[in-house]
């Protein structure tokens, strides 16, 4: 029978990504929703790599091969609102010489899951494709590499099915890559959700609510105004800025990237989360400073790194805060005086340590960043328990499942500019934490040195299987994957951490 906490791996190591929207299937499957009326890509694998992760889980399995089969139809019903998720952080790497797939959902997974979202609701309902991606992101342009637009327009003209693209943002800022920093000009703010915004107040439901007002008062969320962080988390309140397209929505499939995140260790469900938010200043990122003076931003480095840091810190929240001309002008100045400095200490480090050396660490880009792990789980409640008017509620108000984008991962400096790791796999599941944790120690991690999900395993809320992680059921075509996790030893795709967290999530 099934659990809530299965989780299916599809493996193919000769699989890679078709190049031409909208991604049609490979073979003319049973169940195609076209009936045959499509020309076939035989070189989409990445189609059947879906298809196969979805037969794994057990779903329909009597209809399966049969032109009746309909493996999300316990999930989805005929006339309801789904909104599928993908990780769309980025229209490019920030890594330049890597292709942009290491770092977001590619398009031919979304179609996928949309033939099999068309499927359940029996041409009836409603599909949105929705996230609120970086400020910095080109939305129209991640929408021509990803394809999207292509499969939208399929579905018009053969199916006469509209299927809406939302970007969930109500920030729009461009990225000055030169001197590093988000300028005043261009600045835009609009509402882009169709359905507005909801503000959602978790009180003391919150991961945050046994923070001291002095841990409040170091935090610092997503701009340079980090007052507005600090207010939305004061007085006992908790305060996000949720999408009223994602809480009016019936059903939520998250379409994540497999990939290392400098924050959090792995992001896949949990972490995307952030992309249900509106206002992502609302969420807490990390505590200003090292751990010996209150804060989770980095590690204590030394007096010099140190105090460095601290004056960048002054550079982003007492200078361009102000968000003006004059604000950009000094600060293209005095941070000359912070990248002198810093190439004074790397240049020293490397001379003491040699390669030894990991450079500086900053943004909460470490394992002992305390704080995202919090706003992770507080935003993974609200998705799983608010309704439409932002209540919390005991019960689950929308219908969760997660297909995973593995065929290419993201390894090293993730989430923004990580390395291309191919490994040939689609993960799939019905419950975030499982998931999560399945794909940590698939990408060879130890999931107990992850803190959003060690943590998440002490939720009820959130862990709704009985026993520890290694009760979570694998089903994989590849035998040693289907007894991941009861193997405590072995490092599978051996993915590599961001320099924050190498030498402490590693298996072995």
């Amino acid at each position: 029978m099934l659990s809530i906490s299965d989780v299916s791996i599809y493996s193919d190591s000769q699989i890679s990504y078709p190049l031409l929207s909208p991604f049609n299937s490979d073979v003319s499957y049973p169940e195609d929703p076209f009936e045959g009326t499509l020309e076939v890509d035989s070189r989409n694998r990445v189609y059947s790599a879906v298809r196969q992760s979805l037969y794994l889980l057990g779903l329909d399995k009597e209809n399966f091969d049969t032109s009746s089969w309909n493996p999300l139809k316990n999930l989805i019903n005929s006339g309801e609102t789904v909104l599928v998720k993908p990780n769309a952080v980025m229209h490019l790497n920030m890594n330049p010489s890597d292709s942009v797939f290491a770092s977001i959902t590619h398009g031919s997974v979304i179609r996928a899951v949309i033939d099999y979202i068309y499927i359940a609701l029996a041409g009836k309902g409603r599909v949105i494709i929705a996230d609120a991606p970086l400020a910095h992101s080109d939305f129209e342009q991640w929408l021509n590499t990803t394809g999207i637009h292509k499969i939208i327009e399929l579905y018009r003209e053969k199916k006469n099915f509209e299927i809406d693209i939302f970007d969930l943002r109500n920030l729009y800022v461009p990225w000055d890559f030169e001197h590093n920093y988000a300028p005043s000009k261009g600045r835009n703010i609009e509402i882009r959700d169709p359905n507005g915004y909801q503000e959602v107040d978790l009180y003391d439901a919150s991961e945050f609510s046994n923070f001291s007002q002095e841990d409040i008062n170091r935090l610092y969320g997503s701009d340079y105004k980090r007052q507005k962080t600090v207010v939305h988390h004061s007085n006992g309140h908790h305060k996000y800025y949720v999408s009223k397209t994602v809480l009016k929505a019936d059903v939520f499939i998250s379409v994540p990237k497999l990939k290392v995140h400098s924050k959090v260790g792995i992001t896949a469900n949990l972490k995307g989360m952030v992309g249900t938010q509106g206002d992502k200043n609302y969420i807490p990122h990390h505590r200003v400073g090292s751990p010996n003076v209150g804060g989770d931003e980095h590690p204590d480095l030394g007096f010099a790194q140190n105090t460095l840091n601290r004056y960048r810190m002054w550079l982003l929240t007492n200078i361009l805060s102000h968000e003006n001309k004059t604000a950009d002008f000094l600060y293209k100045r005095l941070v000359l005086i912070q990248k002198l400095g810093q190439k004074i200490i790397d240049k020293l480090g490397r001379i003491r340590h040699g390669e030894k050396y990991k450079g500086n660490i900053v943004g909460g880009s470490w394992y002992g960043n305390d704080t995202s792990w919090r706003m992770t789980l507080d935003l993974t409640k609200i998705v799983l328990f608010a309704d439409e008017e932002g209540n919390l509620c005991n019960h689950p108000q929308r219908k969760f499942f997660s297909v995973i984008d593995g065929i290419v991962g993201g390894e090293g400096e993730g989430p923004l500019a990580p390395t291309s790791k191919h490994s040939g796999v689609v993960l799939a599941g019905f419950n975030p934490l499982s998931v999560d944790i399945v794909a940590a120690r698939l990408m060879g991690f130890d999931y107990r040195k992850i803190k959003m999900l060690e943590q998440g395993l002490k939720r009820p809320w959130l862990q709704l299987w009985e026993g520890e992680a290694n009760q979570i059921a694998v089903f994989s075509n590849k035998p040693e994957y289907s007894s991941l996790m009861n193997n405590t030893q072995a490092r599978f795709l051996d993915f590599t951490p961001p320099v924050g967290w190498q030498d402490h999530i590693e298996v072995g």
